[in-house]
């Protein structure tokens, strides 16, 4: 079920994880070329992370 709010789209997701599922909102973009996640969330559904050999710089459309 995909919840308005204002101008903005959540879409429920489930994440499947070593000790289970977790459940977490999603907010749709269209333009985005690659997948994010805010380091609250990493957290509280107890991901792990891996560092990157080289980073990968995140630019706005306008190149900014």
């Amino acid at each position: 079920m995909y919840i308005f709010q204002g101008n903005r789209l959540d879409i429920p997701i489930k994440f499947h994880l070593f000790k289970g599922m977790a459940e977490e909102k999603a907010l749709v973009d269209s333009g985005a070329m690659e997948n994010f996640i805010n380091h609250q969330t990493i957290k509280r559904l107890k991901l792990g992370t891996k560092k990157l050999k080289y980073p990968i710089p995140v630019r706005n459309i306008d190149g900014t």
